[in-house]
């Protein structure tokens, strides 16, 4: 009788380990798209000064460092942006989908 009650306390324990990796999972997730700007028509004329920087994604092609997410969406070039400086691998990121929206870069192979 206690084997069955102990086997039954790790079936639990071991399902609820397993919906809280896909919790977790999804937490991740979203808080990753939390962090992803689209920059929409009309753009910004004017922006605010404020210093919270954004790397912002150039036409699929290239990476720039804005100072706000209002001076990169002026740019009629950038179609989104993470929040923070553009880091080396920036591009790349972007490109593979560790890091926005960006569609794959297509396999010249």
């Amino acid at each position: 009788m206690i084997n069955k009650i102990a086997l039954v306390l790790v079936l639990l324990a071991t399902s609820s380990c397993a919906q809280n990796k896909g919790t977790v999972a999804k937490i991740n997730q979203a808080v990753t798209n939390t962090n992803i700007g689209v920059c929409k028509d009309p753009r910004p004329q004017m922006c605010t000064m404020e210093y919270l920087p954004v790397c912002g994604l150039i036409s699929n092609k290239a990476v720039k460092t804005y100072g706000n997410a209002c001076g990169a969406c002026s740019d009629i070039h950038v179609t989104q942006y993470v929040k923070g400086e553009c880091e080396n691998d920036a591009l790349e990121r972007f490109l593979d989908g560790s890091i926005g929206d960006a569609l794959p870069k297509k396999s010249t192979h």
